[in-house]
């Protein structure tokens, strides 16, 4: 065999394995993304609170799990590594305190009151409120 036909064969076949290593790689991590149910249990591991909406982002380069986490008087948005569990992001996105007044329970969430619009004196009673 002559010197080019030798070097074309080795680069093809260089080239193969290389290609093959890739996408086995890549599958690999496809296969180690965590379940929704996983990524749950490892937020319960680190914080309090109820877990309400997940979803899968994968509009970025890396996979992450947008998550709400409702604590007693907080609501977060996290945001986790899909293959790790990782937290990468966590942000408080409001604040609540909630008031009983009678059978009346009043929530001020960043401030502001919100109330059952059933209820009679409902501005009588959230003044009440702020004054003390």
């Amino acid at each position: 065999m002559n010197l080019k036909k030798v070097v074309f064969l080795l680069l093809f076949l260089t080239v193969m394995f290389l290609t093959i290593e890739v996408q086995q790689i890549l599958g690999d991590r496809e296969d180690r993304m965590l379940t929704t149910s996983e990524i749950k249990s490892s937020i319960h591991s680190k914080y309090l609170g109820d877990i309400g909406n997940i979803k899968l982002n994968m509009n970025s380069e890396e996979y992450m799990y947008i998550v709400n986490l409702h604590s007693q008087n907080s609501k977060y948005n996290l945001k986790v590594d899909a293959y790790s569990g990782e937290i990468l992001y966590l942000d408080k996105v409001a604040s609540e305190n909630l008031v009983t007044v009678g059978n009346q329970s009043i929530s001020f969430v960043n401030g502001k009151a919100s109330l059952d619009r059933n209820s009679l004196n409902c501005s009588n009673k959230i003044s009440k409120i702020k004054k003390s």
